[in-house]
């Protein structure tokens, strides 16, 4: 879905139940709002559905359709530590994984890092590839608050990273031709998601804006564009 496409059908259904207007500036501050809010409810959701959380929601299938949901916001990147210390990638949200020479370390809470410094089973180790770390914040009082892992054991060198980043904002550029702002692909931002995914937020916005609308809807527009190309 084009973010030309999501913006015209929001525009389409306010103008059905008489709800104003809605700027270029105004649908990008909305949309990607809530496309924010949509991924914070589904990481939510996959940790609810975590298999180390007890419940009947508990199950691999929920963890795998959230996880392909979230897939283009997922990101692989190399992190370098030095001395224990590496800042968090740009955008990051959550942890998926992080490995160390091809091993997995394990986050610790902060009440567990005690237990761990006394640990005499799975201490951590360099020479045996035992790695923990934990999420710590700088800076907090100032202009420039900025995230960090430290391991335990401090190491310096690459650890692999894959995480859920914020998804990129969307941008309805445009041009003036005749006092009017027409549609400009050239610097847009098309949404990331897939199609249906796309519809939810379009619908998330429309609820947000207080606009009812019905279940087709969406294909009434679709087929309202083929038969007008507008």
């Amino acid at each position: 879905m084009t973010v030309d496409y999501a913006y015209k059908y929001i525009l389409w259904q306010m103008n059905k139940n008489q709800a104003g207007s809605l700027s270029a500036t105004e649908f990008g501050y909305l949309y990607n709002s809530e496309q924010l809010a949509f991924t914070n409810d589904l990481l939510g959701a996959w940790q609810k559905n975590n298999n180390s959380k007890q419940g009947n929601l508990t199950g691999l299938i929920e963890n795998q359709t959230i996880l392909n949901k979230l897939a283009p916001c997922t990101f692989e990147i190399d992190l370098e530590f030095v001395n224990g210390y590496t800042k968090t990638p740009p955008k990051y949200l959550y942890n998926l994984g992080l490995l160390r020479n091809d091993y997995k370390m394990f986050y610790l809470t902060k009440d567990q890092i005690f237990n761990l410094k006394k640990d005499v089973i799975d201490a951590p180790s360099i020479a045996n590839n035992i790695y923990y770390f934990t999420d710590l914040y700088s800076n907090i009082a100032s202009a420039t608050f900025e995230r960090y892992f430290y391991s335990y054991p401090a190491f310096t060198g690459i650890a692999k990273l894959w995480y859920v980043g914020k998804p990129d904002d969307v941008l309805w550029n445009f041009t003036i031709v005749a006092g009017r702002q027409v549609y400009n692909q050239t610097g847009s931002q098309n949404p990331i998601w897939d199609d249906i995914t796309a519809q939810e937020i379009c619908n998330r916005c429309l609820k947000k804006l207080g606009v009812h609308f019905k279940d087709g809807d969406f294909v009434n527009y679709g087929n309202s564009v083929i038969q007008t190309a507008n």
